[in-house]
């Protein structure tokens, strides 16, 4: 049987779009790409018979996707200049993650803040957080 190859992080592919939509044109100026997935947990834990502390339970009540990801400040990158008057403005952008081309990831509308990075002796960047939303009425799905 042969192996199953190993994924390298560059073979991760991000796209964007018009939101309301599946996002379809490739980020190719992204630095580094992380799909997180965060459930959120209400507490289901009882006091039991008061022999013994008890023991933490909880239940997943939701489930929070965020992309987060850097890109070059090339000031002529159409996906940059998208991305940034989006996050400027509240704007809500399509976004697709993949683990690589026929992978799994996010798929579904986001609004983005981002933070600037300009260190002294390194290339400039700006690194965006998107976090998902239903305001195009696409329902988010989480590993597509």
């Amino acid at each position: 049987m042969p192996a199953t190859p190993t994924r390298m992080g560059f073979e991760t592919q991000l796209f964007y779009g018009t939101a309301g939509a599946q996002a379809a044109q490739q980020i190719t100026n992204a630095v580094d790409v992380d799909y997180n997935l965060d459930p959120e947990r209400g507490d289901t834990t009882t006091r039991g018979d008061g022999t013994t502390p008890p023991i933490i339970t909880s239940k997943v009540t939701g489930l929070k996707p965020t992309v987060t990801f850097k890109m070059l400040n090339k000031p002529t990158d159409p996906a940059l200049i998208a991305l940034l008057a989006a996050a400027s403005t509240g704007a809500a952008v399509a976004i697709r993650t993949k683990s690589y081309s026929g992978g799994k990831g996010f798929d579904g509308d986001m609004t983005f803040s981002f933070k600037e990075g300009a260190p002294l002796k390194g290339e400039g960047t700006f690194e965006f957080t998107g976090e998902a939303t239903e305001e195009a009425g696409r329902v988010p799905q989480t590993w597509v």
